[in-house]
């Protein structure tokens, strides 16, 4: 094995391993999906955890009709927090490519208090960012 191909797989193994140590911390959010049938995408699966700061979310979309071009929208997160306030923020996926899967993942990381743990996290496309500017 040459020396390369030993450090590329050691560095992969530590990330797994430290992946693994920060997702046994934290337990899942419950997460819901809505997904709208004319919409240009669908998620397909969303996670959400706390950390130390807040909460850390991740997903991936596919696309519901073979298309070219650019697919236009954002993921709105909805968290709704232990004190009932909801917040609200836009992520945008990375590039769909036009042949093979079709899809993309998204992630996005909301600040918010960590008295309690929040309650969940929805997920849903938008044509536009209603509140404020996509991360």
């Amino acid at each position: 094995m040459s020396l390369f191909r030993a450090t590329a797989v050691s560095a992969a193994t530590l990330i797994a391993a430290a992946m693994a140590t920060a997702s046994a911390a934290s337990p899942p959010i419950s997460t819901r999906i809505v997904n709208d049938e004319n919409a240009p995408v669908a998620i397909r699966w969303l996670h959400a955890r706390q950390t130390s700061e807040g909460i850390s979310v991740n997903g991936f979309v596919r696309r519901n009709q073979i298309r070219k071009g650019a697919t236009p929208g954002y993921i709105e997160l909805e968290i709704k927090l232990a004190d009932q306030t909801i917040q609200r923020r836009c992520v945008i996926w990375q590039h769909i490519p036009r042949r093979g899967l079709q899809g993309a993942s998204f992630a996005g990381f909301v600040m918010a208090p960590l008295a309690a743990p929040p309650e969940y996290v929805v997920g849903r496309y938008m044509a536009d960012c209603a509140s404020g500017d996509p991360s």
